[in-house]
């Protein structure tokens, strides 16, 4: 945990700001859901998800306390799950990803399986920090605005949004600039966010077929544990 606090941000006011208090601040929130949960206690990427609700709750240590633990227990946003040892949910959530993708994004698909790119390589700090990790933060705020309001199916589609939105230039790469650019440098190509969501508004993608897709992750994974 104090590893990760001065990661937190550190292009962003106040958290470039040692002097701040604001480090300190989340290092209350984080201790204090690790005592809350210590099942789960403090794993890397929690950082990033209480450190902008700290943001934009005013640097308010209390409200953004029990907001980040409703996100982390509430069933609708389940990010519980993703921390949990084993990380469940990411597998599940990369397994949901992956058949939206072939349904919505073949060819890039096809081309991330000829490159050997498996979809958890790049998506597990997407997901793990609700894309806080590399997404401008003008953007942040509008794609977690759709987070709060539908859950981790707005997570899903957001993302085939995005990737939409790059898709030829994901095709010309091989699988060190692929990765690259799906880690480092996406944002200098995914610039206009309203046709991010007008590609996402366009999927027919609802609660109920992520609720269907993890129940067949679970049937077809049922056989390689047995």
């Amino acid at each position: 945990l104090l590893q990760d606090l001065p990661r937190t941000f550190g292009d962003l006011e106040p958290f470039n700001d040692p002097k701040s208090g604001i480090h300190g601040k989340l290092q209350n929130v984080l201790h204090a859901y690790s005592l809350h949960d210590p099942q789960v206690g403090y794993v890397q990427g929690m950082n990033l998800i209480a450190g902008f609700i700290l943001l934009c709750s005013k640097e308010d240590e209390l409200s953004c306390f029990w907001l980040f633990a409703r996100m982390m227990q509430l069933p609708k946003y389940g990010l519980r799950r993703f921390f949990l040892p084993g990380m469940p949910r990411l597998l599940i959530l990369g397994y949901q990803l992956e058949h939206l993708l072939s349904a919505n994004l073949p060819r890039l698909n096809d081309h991330f399986r000829r490159l050997g790119v498996n979809t958890l390589q790049w998506y597990t700090p997407w997901a793990l920090t609700l894309f806080a990790c590399n997404m401008p933060f003008s953007m942040l705020e509008k794609v977690w605005d759709r987070f709060f309001e539908d859950g981790l199916a707005a997570l899903l589609v957001t993302t085939v949004g995005i990737l939409s939105c790059a898709e030829q230039r994901i095709l010309l790469c091989d699988h060190d600039e692929c990765l690259g650019f799906l880690k480092e440098s996406m944002w200098t190509e995914v610039v206009d966010l309203s046709k991010v969501f007008d590609i996402a508004d366009s999927i027919k993608f609802a609660h109920k077929d992520c609720d269907r897709l993890e129940m067949e992750y679970f049937v077809s994974n049922s056989g390689k544990t047995s």
